[in-house]
């Protein structure tokens, strides 16, 4: 909507200018009538080049973003325990580089942080307001310095260290990270890596010689704004082979909108850097550094950091691609059902 409003002010800016270049061009007999033309025709591609390429170029953004809002309000209700709120910080994603701290102590208390910019901090909280839990599952939040009242729902869960998905009343969402990892969550989506939970674990040529890894882009989702949630219009995903004699084969990227292709297409080589625990792939004339932020024995996944952005991988021989198709579900359409579309 807000790109057809610039759209149609500026033909009612430009418009009147180009009828009166273009009239102006045919004013008396001087001149020369192709000079005329050629005037003319830089005339009308400056309009197109400032209208429609802008608005051309959106349309696929501004599609999808549509359809995650219709995703969103149409998604069921996943909701909260009080252990899930209180056990744990959570973390409240409220722009691309920054995020503020709840707690939800038992009592009914909320307490917040000041907003964060920096890496590292896990900053403190101040008591703000109270929260209770209904039995609808909405979760309502009481500020009281004033007086307001926001009512979530929880539409969707927090595995494979997605962030939490809380629908407003409006039809917009917020991202919170809960669990033990929701700072070391945040802080990856906000500023790439970590600086408060540093990697523990590093890479080593038994860990992925033979093994054939499905990854996708982390985070999953992005903000569009502070209460606005949509797919990362960053997000790829696909397959690669960690072959033994140090080559390695790999699928092209796939795109949420296509149908998944994970048959090989590209081919390098692979190493690790045992000094660093670094893994160092090389496609062509790219390489790509790869570490090892997070591992989750549970699902036998990986979050890593490289060099283009951070990645989920799932390594289990037996279960990598129903993992990955689950993870892409949860995030794009809020629903493990949809995993048929990704396997």
């Amino acid at each position: 909507m807000r790109a057809r409003v610039v759209a149609a002010a500026m033909v009612v800016l430009i418009l009147p200018i180009t009828l009166a270049g273009c009239s102006a061009l045919y004013r008396g007999v001087e001149g020369n009538i192709y000079e005329k033309m050629t005037v003319f025709s830089m005339i009308v591609f400056t309009v197109f080049a400032i209208l429609f390429v802008p608005f051309v170029s959106g349309i696929g953004g501004d599609k999808e973003l549509a359809r995650f809002r219709e995703v969103i309000w149409k998604a069921a209700a996943k909701p909260l325990s009080p252990a899930e709120l209180s056990s744990h910080p959570v973390y409240v994603w409220d722009s691309p580089n920054s995020f503020y701290k709840r707690t939800f102590s038992t009592d009914g208390t909320l307490s917040e942080s000041a907003i964060v910019t920096v890496n590292g901090l896990d900053p403190p909280v101040e008591r703000s307001g109270s929260w209770a839990l209904g039995g609808d599952g909405v979760l309502r939040i009481t500020i009281h310095s004033t007086g307001s009242t926001k009512s979530y729902t929880p539409v969707s869960r927090d595995a494979f260290g997605l962030a939490t998905l809380l629908r407003l009343e409006t039809g917009f969402a917020e991202l919170w990270y809960l669990g033990q990892r929701g700072l070391a969550h945040a802080q990856i989506s906000c500023f790439g890596y970590s600086r408060s939970v540093p990697p523990t674990e590093r890479f080593s040529a038994p860990l992925v010689k033979g093994a054939t890894v499905y990854w996708a882009t982390y985070p999953l989702l992005a903000l569009v704004s502070g209460d606005e949630a949509s797919v990362n219009p960053a997000l790829v995903y696909g397959a690669m082979t960690f072959h033994e004699d140090g080559t390695l084969t790999k699928s092209r990227d796939n795109r949420v909108e296509g149908r998944p292709d994970y048959s090989t297409c590209l081919s390098g080589t692979w190493r690790v850097d045992e000094t660093y625990g670094v893994l160092d792939l090389t496609i062509g004339p790219y390489t790509r550094e790869i570490k090892l932020f997070l591992r989750c024995e549970a699902s036998g996944s990986f979050l890593v950091g490289t060099t283009e952005g951070s990645e989920q991988w799932f390594l289990d021989p037996a279960r990598g691609k129903e993992q990955v198709a689950s993870y892409l579900a949860l995030g794009a359409y809020l629903d493990e059902g949809k995993a048929e579309l990704f396997r």
